[in-house]
């Protein structure tokens, strides 16, 4: 067995504990971990104090997998693994002194459990979460931590005065994360040529993320009246009002060209869909009494049903591209129609963009915001610390 080689700690940083030698062996070349300038690893100097504490007389050498005390006679052989060092290591050692102390007995009680007891380590450091979470697979999260990172995102743990500005940053930062991992897949479904059924079933789920007025979805009317036709779904709006989607595909023809006349005109399958939203806006103004006793009955939901708005989701602006007069008369016929809108799929990806845009600006100035007032805050505090 090759003999152990020497490494001096030089850094003056490591008080009584400067000119100590530890030892390493086993490795090809000396570790990464200790630097030629005598500094050691992060957390070493801490571990050190545990191991003088614990055991007075030791020595200390690093190994590449065994963790392991020999006691020979009054000396106590202390080996510790890089395979620990680098564990330790990636939670980063910037704490203050007793924290650092804590984590350093936690590693310790970790590899000689017969030696050192348990030490609790729960202090944030930065990047701590953001290594948790990205190895961790979801499905494994029980329902206690769940609970738990809602209500700390949120700002609702009951352990803390709650702190509305951070609360408000914190579910505007979820919310971010959500819209932008939304417009990613809807740009990239879009593409992909579903069906009307599918896109029917998307927006059922995802509608509300879309139209920041949209309160709540309902599902189909199921008001039973004779002769009478009601959407698949509606949306009810955050002034009490209700608005009724049709849903086409993304390849769905927009306009098409009266060459004789040189202008455009809604294609045929856009003509049905808006004639179809106009029988269900008319069938749900008749039956407006009925309909809001049933929803008030049955979901407790009181409805201003008095005209209710159409929106047809189809088609895409694109087809425009190098036809300004195709899109000046779309423009032209969309706002010619009294209760219907037709709503480009681009138009609601570019409407998601902008709501990311907004919440974002709205989040940087209240993070700001946040900061001045934290230091401001300062020189009161430290005024009443004495």
């Amino acid at each position: 067995m090759a003999r152990p080689r020497a490494y001096k700690l030089t850094a003056r940083s490591y008080g009584q504990f400067a000119g100590t030698t530890i030892y390493y062996t086993g490795f090809v070349k000396t570790p990464a971990f200790l630097p030629a300038n005598g500094r050691g690893f992060g957390g070493l100097k801490h571990t050190l104090e545990h191991l003088k504490k614990k055991f007075k007389n030791f020595t200390l050498t690093i190994t590449p997998e065994d963790n392991s005390v020999l006691k020979d006679g009054s000396l106590f052989k202390v080996r510790l693994s890089a395979r620990v060092i680098k564990k330790y290591g990636t939670r980063r050692w910037d704490g203050t002194r007793q924290l650092n102390l804590k984590l350093g007995q936690q590693m310790l009680a970790e590899v000689y459990p017969e030696h050192f007891p348990s030490a609790s380590y729960h202090a944030y450091q930065r990047g701590m979460f953001a290594e948790i979470l990205t190895s961790v697979d979801q499905r494994l999260i029980s329902t206690e931590d769940r609970e738990a990172l809602t209500k700390f995102v949120t700002g609702a743990s009951t352990s803390q005065t709650l702190d509305i500005p951070t609360a408000y940053q914190a579910k505007q930062d979820v919310q971010l994360i959500y819209l932008r991992r939304l417009v990613e897949e809807f740009d990239a479904e879009v593409t992909t040529g579903h069906d009307e059924s599918w896109w029917q079933k998307y927006f059922e789920k995802n509608i509300l993320f879309f139209q920041e007025s949209y309160i709540r979805r309902l599902e189909k009317l199921n008001i039973i009246v004779a002769g009478t036709q009601y959407p698949d779904f509606c949306v009810v709006t955050s002034d009490g009002y209700l608005d009724i989607l049709e849903i086409k595909k993304p390849g769905t023809t927009l306009l098409s060209e009266d060459k004789s006349r040189h202008n455009f005109y809604w294609s045929t399958e856009i003509a049905k869909a808006i004639s179809q939203v106009e029988n269900y806006i008319d069938n749900i103004t008749k039956q407006s009494d009925a309909i809001r006793s049933k929803l008030r009955d049955d979901l407790g939901i009181d409805l201003r049903i008095i005209k209710p708005r159409g929106l047809v989701v189809a088609g895409s602006t694109s087809e425009f591209t190098g036809k300004p007069a195709k899109a000046d008369d779309f423009r032209l016929l969309n706002e010619g129609l009294k209760n219907v809108q037709i709503v480009p799929y681009n138009e609601l990806s570019q409407r998601l963009k902008n709501t990311i845009v907004s919440i974002d600006k709205l989040a940087r100035s209240s993070a700001k915001s946040g900061k001045t007032r934290r230091k401001k805050a300062r020189p009161d505090a430290d005024a009443g610390s004495g």
